[in-house]
């Protein structure tokens, strides 16, 4: 599952894509004018090549692009130029099969600013998950990209890249920083694209979407569950020089309010297992409130991951207010 978009763009940014394998992208463009909209993809492989295809969005109508008849067997990053507002989304099949029964499946809107700075909030490189992130540079100069882990109690680790032009750069985060659970804080000189990934259950289960591009004091979500084997998690990233008191309200299903607090140091990161403390509910909706600005996002599983029980997850990032 995933959000909205709330804007039309003509350009649209994706950092994730593969066609390696058993994997199959595809990008969705949706064209909700009246009157039809050519669109120019870029595909920017992760070996600096770049390959283009032209396509056209009939009005009211979506385009299906199968990214493999175009570009098979590489990975790559991908922007969308078109000469209308339209929507763009990326769905990738994974997994033994390649298929959504038997495989893995994640859908994510595309990215339509750029930025220096990006914040995940998410992210584990515990078995059985592998972490990557994949930085997309679509300037025509090299990009300078320093990422940040952060740890629970505020340590960090810090690695520094070279994105070369026009192209797609994966970092595999376990071999960086193994067995831990982090946060990540991204800058570049230059405006990037960046998407975090996690795969599990042997790349048969997995999840990408892009970071924020700013911290906020208020993120509201408004999806949650934790009946029926759900884990829910709510994963809070405190990218401030300052300690942050947090507090989140959660609406329950009976309508009820129930409230928990975290105190959370400088450059921290912290997990709430929402399905521990609040078991059981067919709904569960959540105000994340910060007295520093921060970043927060939730994680979905039906099953626990790493067992025959679980049958994928989602991580979406919330609907921040109050941006400093």
């Amino acid at each position: 599952m995933s959000a909205g978009v709330s804007r039309l763009s003509r350009v649209w940014y994706f950092a994730e894509g593969s066609t390696v394998g058993s994997s199959r992208t595809y990008l969705l463009l949706f064209n909700p004018q009246g009157q039809k909209a050519g669109a120019t993809i870029t595909y920017m492989k992760s070996d600096g090549t770049t390959a283009q295809q032209q396509v056209e969005v009939p009005a009211q109508q979506r385009t299906v692009v199968t990214v493999a008849d175009a570009l098979p067997g590489s990975t790559f990053g991908m922007r969308v130029i078109a000469t209308q507002p339209i929507v763009a989304e990326r769905t990738m099949i994974f997994g033994a099969s390649s298929t959504p029964s038997t495989g893995g499946v994640h859908t994510a809107a595309g990215v339509v600013t750029l930025s220096r700075r990006w914040y995940f909030a998410e992210g584990t490189t515990r078995a059985p998950f592998k972490m990557s992130i994949l930085a997309l540079n679509p300037n025509a100069q090299p990009t300078n990209v320093s990422v940040s882990f952060h740890t629970s109690d505020g340590t960090f680790i810090e690695r520094k890249y070279a994105v070369p032009p026009t192209s797609q750069m994966a970092i595999p985060v376990n071999e960086v920083v193994p067995e831990l659970g982090i946060a990540t804080t991204i800058s570049a000189d230059r405006p990037i694209a960046a998407e975090r990934a996690l795969y599990w259950n042997n790349d048969a289960a997995g999840t990408a979407s892009a970071g924020a591009i700013a911290p906020a004091y208020t993120w509201r979500f408004a999806d949650g569950r934790t009946s029926e084997s759900f884990q829910e998690y709510l994963l809070l990233s405190n990218p401030s020089a300052n300690p942050a008191r947090v507090t989140v309200d959660f609406v329950l299903s009976d309508g009820k309010i129930a409230t928990q607090s975290v105190l959370m140091p400088k450059g921290a990161r912290y997990t709430m297992p929402v399905h521990e403390l609040y078991p059981g509910q067919s709904a569960i909706a959540a105000t994340v409130r910060a007295t520093q600005p921060i970043v927060a996002e939730r994680s979905l599983f039906p099953g626990a991951p790493g067992t025959d029980a679980n049958k994928g997850g989602a991580t979406t990032l919330g609907v921040p207010e109050d941006l400093p």
